[in-house]
């Protein structure tokens, strides 16, 4: 007596849609639900009276020491706008994230809204910044890059030069200019970016 054929051909079909409709409703319950969040616009710290003398810093300051020295900010580090980084102790985004701009994950920090043009991170264990400009023209993003920088620490455009801090862009953005220290536009040794 001959098995038929066609008995196993159907088994083998009901498996494999028994094992897709469990693959599906696994991806359904485990995978993070993505949200994409609202186009906002680079939102600047307002200005205002401030605690240090520093046009910008409507609070309480702090000092960070850099190259030329200590400098007066503004306390950025409680601003609504600066995330903590869970992954780096010591790391905050005062603008952009380290995710991708759809990703919705508890751990990933986010600064102010930028638009994905820049990210300016600060490093609390040894008071540095860094710009990374992520959007062409470089020479216009990194003039509202400062420009909100400035606004966040609360002041003014020389006094940046002072900080220990680099600013940079990334291969994928721009060959010529990755792995280089641009610096900021009005400082000494910057380098002249196209706008």
């Amino acid at each position: 007596m001959e098995p038929e054929p066609q008995s196993s051909w159907w088994k083998w079909v009901a498996g494999a849609g028994a094992l897709l409709v469990l693959v599906a409703l696994a991806y359904l319950l485990l995978a993070p639900a993505k949200q994409t969040p609202p186009a906002v616009p680079v939102t600047l710290p307002e200005s205002g009276a401030s605690g240090n003398g520093a046009p910008g810093n409507s609070g309480a300051g702090m000092s960070v020491s850099g190259a030329g020295g200590a400098v007066a900010v503004s306390d950025f580090l409680k601003s609504p706008t600066t995330a903590p980084d869970a992954q780096n102790a010591g790391v905050y985004y005062l603008a952009g994230s380290s995710c991708a701009p759809d990703a919705m994950y508890a751990w990933c920090p986010r600064g102010a809204d930028t638009g994905g043009k820049f990210n300016i991170t600060y490093n609390k264990n040894d008071q540095s910044f860094i710009v990374v400009l992520l959007a062409e023209p470089l020479g216009a993003e990194r003039q509202v890059a400062e420009q909100f920088l400035e606004q966040a620490l609360g002041v003014q455009a020389t006094q940046l030069c002072g900080l220990d801090a680099r600013v940079e862009t990334t291969n994928s953005v721009n060959e010529q200019y990755a792995g280089k220290n641009l610096g900021f536009s009005f400082c000494p040794g910057a380098t002249p970016l196209p706008q």
